[in-house]
């Protein structure tokens, strides 16, 4: 099903891909916009001003990968031999610190008047 104009400017905008008419309406006639778009990681278009003849690399790279049936699409798991016990470690105190008797006068620490040389007036 081809897509729409509006859809395709939709997708390069979300892409951050600008294009002209032409292109966009070739990408509009094309069975999967999308995919075409994906192939653009291959030759490091991500981005920015597709212009005529990158939209021809990136035909021809749809056109060849397509008429190859792809063999290497199944991906293997990968499972860890030996998982890590020690994924990190915590910084904190051997022994809870002992508490301070402090007492308080004023919400203050403890003072008295004959502390300061001079009293405000």
């Amino acid at each position: 099903m081809a897509a729409t104009s509006e859809d395709i400017v939709k997708m390069l905008r979300q892409r951050r891909i600008i294009a002209s008419g032409e292109i966009i309406n070739s990408l509009a006639s094309h069975d999967d916009p999308s995919g075409l778009l994906d192939k653009g990681a291959k030759i490091d278009f991500h981005k920015g001003v597709l212009n005529e003849k990158i939209f021809a690399q990136l035909t021809e790279m749809y056109d060849n990968d397509n008429s190859i049936p792809n063999l290497t699409s199944q991906k293997e798991d990968i499972v860890a031999t030996n998982p890590s016990t020690d994924l990190g470690r915590v910084i904190a105190p051997i022994a809870a610190p002992e508490l301070l008797d402090v007492k308080f006068r004023n919400n203050l620490p403890d003072w008295q008047e004959s502390d300061y040389s001079c009293l405000a007036v």
